[in-house]
């Protein structure tokens, strides 16, 4: 096994054919894996790499990633990639640390892995994690009949808010999955906003993580197309969804709202109109990405597997990497999964913000 490693933007026609060949054999229809997810990042991106796997004169696959010092690598897109993967022929046999070495790495990282063979060896840690969704198969009306019956609080709630504000606002209105580039801009300021409130880094200060996420919401290809849905009164603007779309998932990627409604439940209202427009519009289910925060799991039907971690060999940047980065996982571990200290960690970042608020 073998790779040629280059950045996405140099892939030729063939090459990109290929990638979506095999990314339909293996029914991973997320547009996160689309090539078109690499070429946009690659054209923002100085560090976006893509390893070119062959095994004997054929090609078998394509593993793109952000490449790092010391021969280490995590997956492209890291912080605002849903889901990432080695998008391979289905008939290639191959393991994971196989092909990061092919690629001329020691160390490889992910969060969001579709889940594939299992690494060997001490030089490997990967973990379960999951991705929820929403199967919008049966149609919105089974979906929505089946969730209020199981979160009847919660939908109720919903739905007499949607009521209330059609009811006092006669031009409210709701569009879904445009190209709408001036509510893309209001999206990453008010994301922005949000980030520096509560004390968590934003990632949206990054000058390229702003122009992939504009110029994704601008694509239009079979793979991949971005889809900006607003919910407006008038001129005013009440929130925003930018997401992803392909010929039947939608995935869930930025959503905010205006702070100034926030008594409308604006956002909440909002998500609802798209899960019935996306049914409508014949998506098969919602990946709801990362993250199973509260609404998340109400909204839910399932999940799918995914595994976060890395993959590597005894060298420098493996033991930077582990040096630097096991004890923060290990303690982030253990916060997610003790309720009452994940709601420590949430007030200790939300002071975090106060504090920057009133610094300036």
């Amino acid at each position: 096994m073998k790779a040629t490693v280059c950045r996405p933007t140099e892939l030729g026609p063939a090459e990109v054919g290929l990638w979506r060949e095999f990314q339909v054999g293996l029914g991973l229809d997320n547009p996160f894996l689309a090539p078109e997810f690499a070429l946009t990042v690659g054209e923002h991106d100085r560090r976006a790499r893509v390893g070119v796997v062959e095994d004997g004169h054929h090609i078998i696959g394509f593993l793109p990633f952000e490449i790092g010092a010391f021969r280490t690598a995590r997956t492209l897109g890291e912080g605002y990639s849903n889901v990432q993967a080695f998008v391979a022929d289905p008939r290639a046999e191959w393991t994971l640390p196989q092909v990061v070495h092919a690629c001329g790495l020691d160390l490889f990282a992910f969060s969001h892995l579709v889940a594939a063979p299992r690494p060997v060896g001490s030089s490997s840690a990967v973990r379960d994690t999951a991705s929820l969704i929403i199967d919008l198969s049966g149609g919105f009306d089974r979906y929505a009949a089946a969730t209020r019956a199981r979160q009847p609080k919660f939908i109720k709630a919903i739905e007499r808010k949607r009521r209330r504000l059609e009811r006092e606002n006669p031009d409210l209105r709701f569009e879904f999955a445009r190209h709408d580039p001036g509510a893309v801009r209001q999206l990453l300021a008010w994301k922005s906003a949000h980030y520096r409130r509560t004390g968590r880094r934003d990632l949206l200060a990054r000058p390229e993580v702003r122009d992939v996420v504009e110029a994704l919401s601008e694509t239009s290809s079979p793979g991949l197309r971005g889809c900006v849905s607003t919910l407006r009164v008038g001129d005013r603007l009440l929130a925003v969804d930018v997401s992803l779309g392909s010929s039947g998932v939608y995935a869930g990627w930025l959503s905010s709202f205006d702070i100034g409604a926030a008594s409308d439940s604006p956002g909440a209202v909002r998500t609802w109109y798209v899960i019935e427009a996306a049914t409508h519009a014949g998506v098969r289910y919602i990946d709801m990405g990362p993250g199973d925060e509260a609404y998340k799991q109400k909204l839910s039907t399932g999940s799918v597997r995914r595994v976060e971690g890395w993959v590597g060999r005894p060298a420098l940047g493996t033991w930077m990497h582990r040096a630097s980065h096991g004890p923060v996982d290990v303690g982030r571990r253990f916060i997610l999964a003790h309720p009452g200290l994940r709601r420590l960690s949430h007030d200790a970042l939300n002071g975090v913000g106060r504090i920057r608020e009133r610094v300036g």
